[in-house]
């Protein structure tokens, strides 16, 4: 348990490094080429998509009463949560450019953690109820 919490604590030290990075230079600079670009825009319609596919999965096992499968040792559980917290940085993406335009670069860099947390709960919470 503790590798996990020690790394989930390092994952989050370089999503900071990065998002400061990132802010600063803006979708151009130095901050990636055309292609970067195009592939994390790639990545975070996909990462929606799976949130939206999610809640409707979500909805019909509600309506049915039905409960989510079990998922059974610490490796199936760090898996899970490794692709969650992988899906919601690229799921936070768009949120944190529409924050960017309004508040600007410092409230982005106050405040992505936030967003990120907030992405990851809403998976967790319709993927395991």
């Amino acid at each position: 348990m503790k590798k996990i919490s020690i790394s989930l604590i390092i994952f989050f030290i370089s999503f900071s490094v990065y998002a400061d990075r990132y802010i600063e230079d803006g979708l151009r600079g130095s901050s990636g080429g055309f292609f970067d670009i195009i592939i994390g825009i790639v990545f975070a319609i996909g990462a929606l998509i799976y949130f939206v596919d999610s809640f409707s999965k979500w909805k019909v096992r509600q309506a049915k009463d039905e409960k989510p499968e079990q998922i059974d040792g610490v490796a199936e559980w760090s898996f899970f949560l490794f692709a969650y917290a992988i899906i919601s940085a690229f799921a936070c993406i768009p949120v944190l450019l529409i924050l960017k335009i309004i508040g600007g670069a410092d409230f982005v860099r106050e405040y992505w953690l936030w967003g990120f947390i907030l992405f990851f709960s809403i998976l967790t919470y319709l993927k395991r109820t």
